[in-house]
């Protein structure tokens, strides 16, 4: 899971997050 938050980056952030979820679960 990738912590990147620059500018546009907390999108990112979150996509990342859910998609890591979605994977997860």
């Amino acid at each position: 899971l990738g912590l990147q938050i620059d500018g546009s980056g907390s999108l990112t952030l979150i996509k990342t997050t859910l998609s890591a979820v979605h994977i997860s679960s």
